[in-house]
């Protein structure tokens, strides 16, 4: 059974870039499962992986502190349910790729599983503008990146040309050991990720913490206008970096699947029968930010 864990900020793809490695996995008449870690109340993404892959939710923590140690416990019972060829780790997006690795690396997975990779995947829009975020955010994408055997650099579609190729040439730079790829929509094949022979050790140095970054769940008791919800996303602080949920709106019987990350939004119907509700995760959100369900109310309203 083959690990590959799968790293990258929050936004950058990493369900995108799943999916089109399961893919890759089954042409190849091969089985695969996940394991999905979501540092939110609930998973949002377990909904946008294909229903006949095997999914094991590791959710309401990070998969590299809190819920380390299940790590070990879902790999092995994913084993003996499925008998997969491939395990993904699909990280959280504040996770530390090294101490998931850690975990993956008990004796008693030894006889029957090897580590194919570690993927860092990156927003690079948003990388060139790396500098905007707190010195702490800057740390935790930086350790996610360093131990990486490949680096896949998303989203180039969405940049000039000259930016684009400064900001690849800079992480090639910064990121010497990893093997780099570029792609739009996380679409790359699975049979670039060789197996890697690095031999990575975690020092006290590279010991990260993501004490900063925080969720927040809400429920959403009733449709609100499609107005009043982009008038309530440019209203929020800047410290929000993901935003993610299913609303209904006014007048729509549709549900809708909501991915708001570096000041992109994609609302996109979705065939789903689930309660409406977003999570928002940011640095040190606030209690009495301007980011309740209420504001949304009132934004709504002000906007009919």
């Amino acid at each position: 059974m083959e690990i590959v864990i799968i790293t990258g900020f929050l936004g950058s793809g990493k369900t995108t870039m799943l999916n089109s490695l399961i893919n890759d996995v089954q042409q190849e008449n091969k089985k695969s499962a996940v394991i999905m870690n979501e540092f939110g109340k609930r998973s949002i993404d377990t909904e946008l992986i294909q229903s006949d892959v095997p999914i094991s939710e590791m959710i309401n923590g990070c998969i590299c502190c809190v819920m380390k140690e299940d790590v070990a416990t879902q790999l092995h019972q994913v084993y003996l349910e499925y008998q997969p060829d491939v395990v993904f780790i699909e990280c959280s997006g504040i996770a530390h790729p090294l101490e998931v690795l850690d975990a993956c690396l008990t004796p008693v997975l030894a006889p029957f599983s090897t580590i194919r990779t570690i993927i860092g995947i990156v927003d690079l829009p948003a990388y060139q503008h790396l500098s905007s975020y707190t010195e702490q955010t800057q740390q935790l994408i930086d350790i996610q990146l360093k131990y990486c055997h490949d680096i896949v650099l998303n989203k180039i579609d969405m940049m000039d040309t000259d930016d684009a190729i400064n900001t690849m040439k800079s992480i090639q730079e910064d990121y010497t050991e990893a093997d780099i790829f570029s792609t739009t929509f996380g679409n790359i094949h699975f049979s670039h990720f060789t197996k890697s022979n690095r031999d990575l050790k975690v020092t006290q140095h590279d010991a990260h913490h993501h004490g900063h970054v925080f969720h927040k769940y809400y429920p959403l008791t009733e449709p609100i206008t499609m107005e009043g919800f982009k008038t309530w996303l440019k209203d929020l602080p800047n410290n929000i970096y993901r935003i993610k949920g299913f609303i209904t709106f006014k007048n729509d019987p549709n549900k809708y699947l909501i991915q708001v990350s570096n000041d992109n939004l994609r609302i996109e119907q979705y065939n789903i029968n689930i309660d409406d509700y977003l999570i928002l995760i940011g640095d040190n959100l606030n209690k009495e930010a301007v980011f309740s369900p209420n504001e949304i109310k009132k934004a709504s309203h002000q906007s009919k």
